[in-house]
């Protein structure tokens, strides 16, 4: 576990972006609700009518354009019948390599590293759970 002073200087470095790295916590949230409604062929317009809210605003939050709350999660996870549960965690070098090797992505010579996209990451979530879906033989159909 980090120290205090460990936790202020990394919160202090600049190559820290706190707005991207909170746009992709949500997107690591967003996916299991993501899949549930993918995989029961809802519609927006039904969530909405469901949770209550709009569906513009339910497309800006399935698309990180706005952000979700504890509220939020409540009542997707009422309206989709589901209950999320405690994430697992991963050491960020761990995770790195896991879901960005350079292998995979062609980076820019300007910039220093890959920095994906909230979407991007979805779409990574949702690739390495189908194949650990098909691994265990289990499918979602």
């Amino acid at each position: 576990m980090k120290s205090l002073k460990e936790l202020k200087n990394f919160l202090e470095d600049e190559s820290f972006d706190l707005e991207h790295e909170a746009a992709m916590v949500q997107s690591r949230i967003l996916s299991p609700i993501i899949a549930a409604i993918e995989d029961n062929d809802i519609k927006q317009r039904d969530l909405a009518e469901a949770t209550g809210l709009t569906q513009p605003f339910i497309s800006a939050l399935l698309n990180v354009r706005k952000k979700l709350s504890m509220e939020h999660i409540a009542l997707f996870q009422k309206a989709l019948g589901i209950i999320l549960q405690a994430p697992d965690t991963l050491p960020l070098e761990e995770h790195q390599s896991k879901f960005y090797s350079e292998k995979e992505y062609e980076i820019e010579p300007e910039r220093e590293s890959f920095k994906p996209t909230p979407q991007h990451h979805l779409r990574e979530i949702k690739a390495n759970s189908s194949t650990a879906l098909s691994k265990s033989g289990t499918t979602s159909d």
